[in-house]
């Protein structure tokens, strides 16, 4: 993804438990190189996620139009700035829709502005067509410290739309732990 394959319409499925050791650099990086295919967890854990990035930090730093489902995180750490969470920095939808589903995630997020234990930023934009960004049946477990837009599950979530119908939903979401907000 970093180098420019989005993966649009990709399916990924995780088929065994991952152990990180060493420094991750986030699947799609920024806006330039977003992940836009469909990640499938499928009841394996990723443990030892260290991310150190200064915007759009997480596992997925930035999600366009894409879907995460059924990813567990275990003993994550992420450092970031803006747009920074344990599982999806920034969740773009964009005239579509993004979604983060029957996720788990525990570890330490630090940022500075939209910083969440799940998602640090949920947007969804409709100029013209519906546009939704959900998260849905997920728990986050740890500890989240940042300045402004910090939360559990969802740093925060806008809506943008001129003449349609645009909506960021999070549901049936369980966030246990810290939340501080140092400034």
């Amino acid at each position: 993804v970093a180098a420019g394959d989005s993966m649009a319409g990709v399916s990924v499925y995780l088929t065994a438990d991952i152990v990180l050791s060493a420094p991750f650099t986030p699947i799609g990086v920024d806006e330039q190189a977003p992940f836009s295919g469909s990640f499938y967890g499928c009841g394996r854990t990723i443990s030892g996620v260290y991310v150190e990035k200064d915007n759009y930090a997480g596992l997925f730093g930035y999600v366009y139009c894409g879907k995460i489902d059924g990813v567990e995180l275990v003993n994550a750490t992420v450092k970031g700035e803006n747009y920074t969470a344990l599982l999806v920095g920034r969740l773009y939808a964009y005239e579509g829709a993004a979604a983060v589903s029957n996720c788990k995630a525990s570890g330490t997020v630090n940022g500075v502005c939209y910083v969440g234990g799940l998602v640090g930023y949920a947007c969804a934009a409709a100029y013209g067509v519906y546009a939704r960004a959900e998260i849905k049946g997920c728990k986050f477990n740890g500890t989240v410290n940042g300045d402004i837009h910090i939360g559990g599950i969802l740093g925060k979530g806008d809506a943008r739309s001129t003449s349609s119908r645009a909506e960021v939903i999070a549901s049936d979401c369980v966030a246990n732990g810290f939340v501080s907000a140092n400034g």
